[in-house]
């Protein structure tokens, strides 16, 4: 699979099993589609350093994706459109929701609650 122009620290699957994210030191997510392992898409985040942890965040039809890094920052980011990334009629947008004075490695969400995420360093 390619995609990303660093290497890959973050690689996991949404909860129906249909796509696979990953996290890079390019500061991108990428999203694969699990039957034929296509790219659907590179998401440019507003991470300034690696991407250590990226996740889908749960309950939300895989439109929102949460990660984390080297800079410290937990950013969200939104896909919103008719939700069909193969067919590209998708708009992306990002944002820094958290800023941490620590390296953020891990993220996970708390069993049944899409609205508390745990982070590591």
């Amino acid at each position: 699979m390619q995609g990303h122009t660093g290497c890959v620290n973050s690689i996991e699957f949404t909860d129906d099993g249909a796509l696979l994210l990953t996290g890079s030191d390019d500061t991108n997510i990428c999203l694969f589609e699990t039957g034929n392992w296509q790219r659907l898409a590179t998401l440019t985040t507003d991470h300034t350093a690696n991407i250590f942890s990226a996740v889908m965040v749960p309950q939300t039809a895989n439109s929102q994706i949460i990660s984390c890094g080297l800079d410290g920052r937990t950013c969200l980011t939104y896909m919103r459109g008719d939700g069909s990334l193969a067919s590209r009629n998708v708009t992306v947008e990002t944002q820094a929701i958290y800023r941490a004075n620590f390296i953020s490695s891990r993220l996970v969400f708390a069993k049944d609650d899409p609205n508390t995420a745990f982070m590591s360093s």
